[in-house]
C-alpha cells in the first residue's frame, strides 16, 4: 500500500496542480495525433523519465529524493505522470510549427531551458532534494531526451507514413 504524505504541502500542490493543468491542456487543445501516436509519445515520455529517475535517484547511485523523505509514498507515484505532457507538448509543438534546421536547435535549447527552471521551481517546493545531484546536470540529460523524442516522433511518424501505404 502506498503512504500518503505526513503533510500535504509545496511539494503535493505543485503535483497535483502540475497534474490537473497539464492533462487539462492536453485535453482542451485540438487533437494533432492520432491516438496511438498520442499514446506512444505519452508512454514514451513516462519511460524514459522513469527510467531516467531510477538510474539517478535510487541505490546505489541515489543522487536525489523524491518529495519530502526517501520513501515511497502516493505522490512518488503521481509525480511520475507529470512527466508525459512535457514529452507531448514538446512533441506536438515541433510538429505543429513544423520545425527544420537551426530552428529545431534552438527549440530544444529553449525547452531545455524551460525545463531546468521548472525543475528548479520544483526543487524549491520540495518536490526534488538533491543529495549529490545538482541543476546543472540536468541540462545534458534534458538535451538528450529532447533530441531523443524528436528522433522517436519522426520514426512513429515514418513507420505509420509507410503502414499507410
Amino acid at each position: 500500500m502506498l503512504k500518503m504524505p505526513q503533510t500535504f504541502d509545496h511539494n503535493e500542490w505543485i503535483i497535483l496542480s502540475t497534474l490537473v493543468v497539464t492533462y487539462l491542456v492536453i485535453i482542451l487543445i485540438p487533437k494533432r495525433f492520432p491516438v496511438h501516436i498520442t499514446f506512444l509519445v505519452l508512454a514514451a515520455s513516462m519511460v524514459v523519465a522513469k527510467g531516467t529517475n531510477h538510474i539517478l535517484g535510487a541505490p546505489p547511485l541515489d543522487l536525489y529524493d523524491f518529495n519530502d523523505t526517501g520513501e515511497f509514498e502516493v505522490f512518488d507515484f503521481l509525480i511520475w505522470f507529470t512527466y508525459p505532457p512535457f514529452g507531448y507538448f514538446f512533441v506536438y509543438l515541433y510538429d505543429r510549427w513544423n520545425l527544420k534546421g537551426l530552428r529545431i536547435f534552438f527549440y530544444i535549447v529553449s525547452w531545455t531551458a524551460f525545463a531546468v527552471f521548472f525543475e528548479w521551481l520544483t526543487l524549491k517546493a520540495h518536490v526534488f532534494t538533491y543529495k549529490g545531484w545538482r541543476l546543472e546536470y540536468s541540462i545534458p540529460v534534458y538535451l538528450i531526451v529532447l533530441i531523443g523524442y524528436i528522433l522517436f516522433f519522426k520514426f512513429i511518424k515514418s513507420y505509420e507514413s509507410k503502414s499507410e501505404i
